[in-house]
């Protein structure tokens, strides 16, 4: 996931979350304290920007590359090794240990694994979803939509309290929150950069506009774009819970620190 270039961190107010988000909150930490991944988007984005000016700014640069390309080496292994042992779960959490490098896919996973290794199994793995809806400005008629899974990675999870799956972990940025919470804070650090490229998109693929010969920068004149996000969940082959448990076990072999109480 690529952030725009601005400050995430707010305080934290929990007198005005449940009981339940500050738990979430509690498991995030724990997570990131177990497993402290470096991430070279997120370094990227926010290291750099405060030394591009410096001179060692090339040096920074070529050291991002560098955790940028042994993240893609581990995952090509990880991809790999499903092949070669009867259960590579291990293999792919001691190698994350080890490294301590990752994005958000690697967080977004640890955390599931860290709360199947709980019981909390009502508890999914999900990517940031973004629409942009085209209207005529003028009759409020729908032109077309278009559909782009954002480039990144969390988990969702009901806290086992047996209610609607409403509260998102991610790691990754550091914070758990209601969707509505989260999908508000997504909102602010996404970069618009990347949705601007859907916009450049719809403008070349609306038939009426290009018939009428008129030129895209008189676009926004005739046409609206409202543009909202929302959350998918992954495709998991094999989702049982026994599989989940599994799996938590797995993580705790490696990281008998995964195991956490709630009050």
């Amino acid at each position: 996931m690529k952030l725009a270039q601005i400050n995430i961190t707010s305080p934290v107010n929990f007198g005005a979350k449940s009981k339940e988000i500050r738990d979430a909150d509690k498991i995030t930490r724990q997570i990131k304290h177990n497993f402290p991944l470096f991430s070279a988007t997120y370094g990227g984005d926010f290291y750099l920007s405060a030394k591009e000016n410096s001179p060692n700014a090339e040096k920074s640069r070529a050291t991002l590359n560098g955790v940028h390309k042994e993240i893609q080496r581990a995952r090509e292994y990880f991809a790999a090794i499903g092949h070669l042992y009867s259960n590579p779960n291990q293999k792919i959490f001691s190698t994350l240990k080890r490294i301590k490098k990752g994005n958000c896919q690697e967080n977004a996973e640890l955390a599931l694994a860290h709360m199947y290794a709980n019981g909390f199994y009502d508890t999914d793995l999900c990517h940031l979803n973004f629409k942009a809806v085209v209207l005529d400005k003028n009759t409020g008629k729908y032109i077309t939509a278009y559909n782009k899974e954002a480039d990144h990675a969390f988990i969702l999870t009901n806290m086992n309290k047996h209610s609607k799956k409403d509260i998102v972990i991610d790691p990754w940025l550091g914070f758990a929150d209601g969707i509505s919470g989260a999908i508000s804070r997504f909102k602010k650090i996404y970069d618009e950069k990347d949705f601007d490229e859907l916009i450049s998109f719809l403008k070349e693929h609306i038939k009426t506009y290009e018939e009428e010969g008129k030129s895209s920068e008189n676009f926004d004149k005739d046409y609206v774009i409202k543009k909202s996000f929302s959350i998918k969940k992954s495709n998991v082959a094999d989702c049982s819970n026994v599989n989940k448990k599994r799996l938590g076990e797995d993580l705790l072999r490696v990281c008998p620190e995964a195991k956490f109480e709630i009050d």
